[in-house]
């Protein structure tokens, strides 16, 4: 009777892992085999997932440019509607005559406004290239004098004052004796 029961027990187990591999497709009933078609239909899975997930983002992003473009909408014809409206009223010929004496008073205001600003940049003469280059020169001649305390001061940096003076004594001196010869 147990050797039945066994007999039994394995006949379900083997029933039960044939049904496994006729679910998944695998090509025998190995471990390895059912085991490679299960990790096939994982990564499937996790890939139909993906795209999924990819194509609720694009909806959701269809969906806002769709509310955008809709709201644009409205305002165009909201908008239109205003223009023709007031394009319809405003052609009668007293509309259209107070239009173009409002643009001639604002052309003449304009005008003036820019035959002002031509006298005043004719009062004030521009600068020259020469007034240029000379100012040029002497930019250069600065950058070079502040190279030359840049120098002095990074060669001193770190020495004890009494160093500091009697060094720059010394130059002093020494500066005076070239000034001789």
């Amino acid at each position: 009777m147990d050797d039945l029961h066994v007999q039994k027990e394995i006949a379900d187990k083997i029933e039960t892992l044939s049904k496994v591999a006729d679910l998944v497709d695998a090509k025998d009933v190995s471990f390895e085999s059912i085991t490679s078609e299960i990790d096939a239909l994982s990564d499937e899975a996790l890939l139909l997932q993906l795209s999924n997930n990819r194509l609720a983002f694009i909806e959701e992003e269809l969906i806002s440019d769709l509310a955008s473009a809709s709201h644009e909408l409205h305002l165009i014809t909201d908008w239109k509607e205003k223009l023709e409206s007031e394009l319809a009223s405003s052609e009668t010929p007293a509309g259209l005559e107070r239009k173009r004496e409002a643009l001639i008073r604002k052309a003449k205001e304009l005008n003036q406004e820019h035959q002002q600003m031509m006298k005043e940049s004719q009062d004030k003469p521009p600068i020259t290239i020469t007034q240029l280059l000379k100012q040029k020169e002497r930019l250069a001649k600065k950058e070079e004098d502040l190279k030359v305390k840049k120098a002095k001061l990074k060669a001193f940096q770190g020495l004890p004052p009494v160093c500091v003076h009697s060094i720059g004594l010394f130059l002093l001196s020494f500066i005076v004796f070239l000034g001789r010869i």
